[in-house]
């Protein structure tokens, strides 16, 4: 039963994410936006965040996107291997640089919350 249970929650979210990702052209995002990341320590968190983000399309569920951070960690970034909070921290990277977060700090506003547990590159609304 727990096992039906799982499939229906993935089947759910991968809805989710197929309506939500073909709005989105990895490519063509904000000049500013790409300018804003490459002037990051390529090792910074949020620069690891968003690159794993537009990894898998621009939108994710968290446990999907926890799991590409972390495979990017273990690959480029070792010495991040050592935080224990890892899911914290993307969360928190999430909330600091998603502008309707009441923990957004009046940074770049990278990421929107689509709807609990998954996650986007925000678009430019001109485009």
């Amino acid at each position: 039963m727990v096992d039906t249970i799982k499939g229906k929650i993935v089947r759910i979210e991968n809805d989710i994410l197929e309506k939500y990702k073909p709005e989105l052209d990895v490519s063509a995002f904000d000049k500013e936006v790409d300018d804003f990341i490459n002037n990051l320590s390529d090792s910074s968190w949020v620069s690891i965040v968003y690159k794993s983000l537009r990894e898998l399309g621009g939108v994710a569920t968290l446990n999907d996107l926890y799991e590409k951070v972390n495979e990017m960690i273990l690959s480029q970034y070792p010495e991040k291997a050592s935080n224990k909070n890892i899911e914290a921290t993307v969360r928190g990277v999430l909330q600091y640089f998603c502008g309707k977060s009441s923990s957004f700090k009046n940074k770049m506003d990278l990421f929107e919350n689509i709807k609990p547990g998954v996650w986007g590159i925000k678009k430019n609304e001109e485009m």
